[in-house]
Formats: structure tokens, C-alpha cells, sequence
């Protein structure tokens, strides 16, 4: 089922560009009204009993994606042993994520919305980290309009969030991978793929900010010219950073450290495409 609706995409791509646009607006711009919806349902039965009611969905839905795995392989045999070696590293990826860099259970929202959108890339495509590479803007411009435009409480660009995103987008397309579930395209040699120049493209234009100051990365360094600070934290900047509601200690990117990650993963994810094509 899930391959022929891929293959139908692929075939109709009005339609698929249709849905990605569309999915692509309601994440960005809806993201205001499920957040008040999400404190709302967490003031009714408190912060304690909604993070930890969080956590249990998120580990559940964690291990029913093992068992759907488990259950997959015993039935069908044979996988894309690349796609096993990529869903190991994305879940071993989630996992630090969860520990280590989520302020608030209620975040892993990301890695489903993120996923579901690479899903719908895929088959314009037809590339796996093709598709991943190709929702990295929609991924930086989500947490630029939370950060400039929906919420004036936010203190710095949320590269955390954008880690997520692209662990999500990489668990639902590495399953897809795994499974071989894709669709047969000419193979093209990395050097000629839109999604690498975009990557590149995008590298470029953010250290180009940063020498010309039009982004700064921290308050102090900004001028008047600057167009975004990335961390307006005022605090004393440590390791851990304390929730201000929940208490939950959490590590915030810093900058540098923050675009490297989320540079490296899009560009590792690419690697999924260095194989031929599903034929």
C-alpha cells in the first residue's frame, strides 16, 4: 500500500507539490494555535503529569516502531541493510535528543510533522536524503517565524528544534529505505543533484551573514545592520539550561555548534541516496 501510493505521487506531481505546499503552510502556520491548545490540555492536568504522559507516548510510539521493524524484517526477509545502519544511527540520534537537548517531552512533535513532510517530498524526488535536504528550508523557516514573528518569550534560534526535525525526517525515510519502498528514477551522480546546491547554497548564504553581520550570533556582537540574532540569551550562558515552568535541565545549542550538527546531518543524509536506485 505504502509503495503504490508513493509510486501514484510520483506519477501525479501537481498533486504531490499541492500536498507538500499545503502541509508545508499548516506546519509553519498552525504551529501558534497547537501550542496554545498543548498548554491548555497541560494547565488542565499539570506540568508534571503532561510531560510525563508525553514521555510514555513517545517511548510507546518509539517501540512500536521497533516491533513494526522487528515484525518487517522476519516476515519479509530480505531489507536494505544501508537503510537498517541509517535507522540505527537516527534512533541512537533520538535518543541523545530526548536526554540531552529536549527542554519539553511535548517537543518530539517535530520528528512526526518533519517525517511526514519528508515522506511527501520523497516522491518528487526520489531520493531519500533528497527529500530530507529539500525540507531543511521549510525546517529553518518554521523556527525563524516562531522565533521573529509568533513568540517574543523566545531567546535564541531554536537549532535543538531543527536537529529534531531532520532525525524525524531521517527515521520515517530511513524505514522507507530499509523496506526498499521507493520509486525507480534515473540515477544521477551527486555532483549534479539540486538538493547538494541547495545544501551548498545555503551554507554559503548563512556564513555570508555571519562575516557581513547581517546574522550575529550572539546580542553583544550584533550591529545596527543585524538582521537576526541567533542566542539573545540574557543569563549567563552555561552547559545546562533550566526550564523556567517545568524545571527540566536541557543543553541549548550554541550557534556554531547548533548550524554544524544540522549541517552534518543533511549532508549524511545524502548518503543514503549513494546506492542505485530501487529498480
Amino acid at each position: 500500500m505504502i509503495r503504490s501510493l508513493i509510486q501514484w505521487l510520483s506519477e501525479h506531481r501537481a498533486v504531490n507539490l499541492a500536498l507538500v505546499v499545503g502541509y508545508a503552510a499548516f506546519i509553519v502556520f498552525a504551529h501558534e494555535w497547537f501550542v496554545y491548545r498543548s498548554v491548555d490540555i497541560m494547565n488542565s492536568l499539570s506540568i508534571p503529569v503532561y510531560d510525563r504522559l508525553v514521555a510514555v507516548i513517545v517511548a510507546a510510539a518509539l517501540i512500536s516502531v521497533v516491533l513494526m521493524i522487528y515484525r518487517g524484517i522476519r516476515q519479509w526477509g530480505h531489507v536494505n541493510r544501508y537503510g537498517v545502519v541509517f535507522l540505527l544511527l537516527t534512533l541512537t540520534g533520538l535518543i541523545i535528543h530526548f536526554f540531552m537537548l529536549t527542554e519539553m517531552n511535548i517537543e518530539f512533535i517535530h520528528a512526526v510533522e518533519f517525517g511526514l513532510l519528508s515522506v511527501l517530498i520523497y516522491p518528487l524526488t526520489g531520493r531519500f536524503g533528497g527529500a530530507i535536504a529539500l525540507a531543511l528550508p521549510v525546517m529553518m523557516f518554521d523556527e525563524w517565524y516562531q522565533y521573529q514573528v509568533l513568540f517574543d518569550f523566545v531567546d535564541y534560534y531554536e537549532l535543538n528544534d531543527i536537529v529534531l526535525d531532520l532525525l524525524g525526517a531521517g527515521l520515517f525515510l530511513s524505514v522507507l529505505k530499509m523496506f526498499n519502498l521507493g520509486v525507480s528514477i534515473d540515477h544521477v551522480p551527486i555532483s549534479k543533484r539540486v538538493e547538494v546546491y541547495l545544501l551548498l547554497i545555503l551554507v554559503f548564504g548563512i556564513v555570508l551573514g555571519l562575516v557581513t553581520g547581517w546574522i550575529a550570533i550572539y546580542s553583544e556582537t550584533a550591529s545596527e545592520h543585524t538582521w537576526l540574532v541567533l542566542n539573545a540569551i540574557k543569563e549567563p550562558y552555561g552547559f545546562w539550561r533550566v526550564h523556567p515552568l517545568i524545571g527540566s535541565s536541557y543543553h541549548v545549542l550554541e550557534p556554531i555548534s547548533g548550524l554544524a550538527i544540522v549541517f552534518a546531518l543533511s549532508f549524511g543524509y545524502l548518503l543514503m541516496d549513494s546506492s542505485r536506485p530501487v529498480k
